[in-house]
């Protein structure tokens, strides 16, 4: 979920980023196509780690990522925690997610394919963000037009 092991930490994960990097080579090492998993918002992280985050799985042999945003579900430890500590939670809405996600492309490898960027839990159970059900599809046609209108492309700002 993190390449940032405060958070790792934080959100009760029980491994490290270097746990995780050292799965991944050894998956790949067996000729293993490997995807992971970030969830971009998570309490302490900020925009600035999360293109960090870009570029560290950038530097990974990994071949698919799915992205979403954090959602806060009714009746978890999260909620528990984005009641009593706010503070540590960006709130992002539809148009800085949007905005986060064009940055965090540029700063992506080109050969990794992602395979989402969106969660869509049952509106009734979200705490937060309420983004009124936007679909994954309808994310990405929004995205698209964005990374054209800013002439941006997948890994243009990655130093390789």
């Amino acid at each position: 979920e993190s390449t940032n092991d405060a958070t790792l930490t934080r959100i009760n994960r029980c491994h490290t980023y270097a746990d995780s990097v050292s799965a991944i080579e050894k998956t790949h090492a067996y000729g293993i196509q490997t995807g992971i998993h970030l969830i971009i918002g998570l309490p302490g992280e900020n925009d600035a780690m999360i293109i960090k985050h870009a570029k560290e799985i950038s530097q990974l042999p990994i071949h698919t990522l799915k992205l979403h945003q954090l959602q806060i579900i009714k009746g978890t430890p999260l909620e528990q925690m984005y009641l009593q500590q706010p503070e540590l939670f960006q709130s992002y809405t539809v148009h800085d997610y949007l905005t986060l996600m064009t940055k965090f492309i540029a700063h992506l490898h080109p050969n990794i394919i992602i395979e989402r960027f969106l969660s869509e839990s049952p509106p009734h159970m979200i705490i937060h963000p309420h983004w009124g059900g936007i679909k994954n599809f309808e994310f990405v046609n929004q995205l698209k037009k964005l990374l054209i209108q800013q002439n941006i492309t997948q890994g243009n700002m990655l130093s390789l």
